[in-house]
């Protein structure tokens, strides 16, 4: 349930060399290797930091303790990075990547033969944290319940960013599945623009919003009322949330086959931050970096850091994930194509 957190101590490096305090334990292959952490975005966002801190601990976990240096590989949104990856990194076991948690759905958008990869041939390590997003309104929309968006006179404008991206397509879900009265505005570039068009009535609300990142970034709007939180989306319900009452709107499914629908495009919130290999790595590594992960997911000098950083730590492993993937491919034809053609529709 992480989202973006941008730390100025990160800003503008692109590289650094992680190496292990103890390299008397070790395993053949990885002993006084190097590895490389490929990440999909710029450095000092969320992608980047939690990337940063694993790097800086999961040596520690892997037989050999080898060294590992983190490369930033941004642009073609995380295309670039993930083409590189699937098709041009070396299969050893030497180079793992923190790539976008919308990769599967990319390839459902777009097809395999112009993403250029296929999503479930990477070997998945697992995921740092899942992710609950929520549906908000300022407090003087006539919208008091999500039921309400259904009933609403006028259409809710609801702040977005561009086809593929959570805000833009969940108003567009919810207005398919539910029927909800909302007009999705896109072109706001991030959190921050979306939040100053709320603040100046530009906007009514906003579908699509990580739960950390509205307590992170708008707390005070919380405690003084200025915006409701009138649904959590995600795959499954976040307990702040539902201690409030706040529906989960995958429960609320009018049938099967919207539910599914929903999956779909849900599904990158449970991938949440990823952490993969390229295809075809040797198993026995594969088992091994796993394990490694896991491991680091309970380490309690990992979870020291990223608590002092407000990061969200709530991990998959990679058999989840692996999972997961190849269960929203194997859905039907019909329901992979609506999914495409809502993400693809007009405002």
């Amino acid at each position: 349930m992480g989202k973006t957190f941008t730390v100025g101590l990160f800003i503008g490096v692109s590289f650094f060399l992680f190496t292990a305090a103890d390299p008397s334990m070790g395993d053949d292959f990885y002993r006084g290797k190097r590895m490389k952490m490929i990440v999909s975005s710029p450095p000092g966002g969320g992608y980047d930091l939690y990337s940063r801190i694993l790097a800086r601990h999961i040596t520690r976990h892997i037989p050999g303790q080898p060294g590992i240096i983190v490369q930033n590989m941004p642009g073609g949104g995380h295309l670039i990075a993930t083409r590189h990856l699937y098709g041009l990194a070396k299969r050893d076991g030497l180079t793992i990547a923190s790539l976008s948690r919308s990769i599967p759905n990319q390839e459902i958008f777009i097809g395999p033969q112009e993403a250029r990869y296929r999503s479930a041939e990477f070997s998945w390590l697992g995921s740092i944290t899942e992710e609950v997003q929520v549906c908000v309104v300022r407090q003087d929309v006539p919208v008091k319940t999500f039921d309400d968006l259904k009933t609403v006179s006028k259409p809710v404008a609801m702040g977005g960013q561009g086809r593929g991206i959570e805000p833009s397509d969940y108003g567009r879900l919810l207005r398919e599945v539910f029927k909800a009265n909302i007009h999705v505005i896109d072109g706001y570039t991030g959190t921050g623009p979306r939040r100053v068009a709320l603040e100046q009535g530009e906007l009514e609300g906003v579908c699509g919003w990580s739960w950390t990142s509205v307590k992170g970034t708008s707390q005070e709007w919380l405690d003084k009322g200025f915006i409701r939180v009138i649904a959590q989306l995600g795959m499954k319900p976040h307990p702040e949330l539902t201690e409030k009452k706040v529906p989960f709107i995958l429960d609320r499914a009018p049938d099967e086959s919207s539910r599914r629908l929903m999956e779909v495009l849900f599904s990158r919130l449970a991938i949440g931050r990823p952490i993969l290999a390229p295809p075809g790595i040797p198993q026995d590594r594969l088992q091994l970096l796993r394990a490694a992960f896991d491991k680091t997911m309970k380490d309690p000098a990992f979870l020291s850091e990223t608590g002092k950083l407000g990061l969200e730590v709530d991990p998959i492993g990679g058999v989840e994930v692996e999972k997961l993937i190849k269960k929203i491919f194997n859905y039907p034809a019909d329901i992979l194509k609506k999914a495409t053609e809502i993400v693809m529709q007009s405002p």
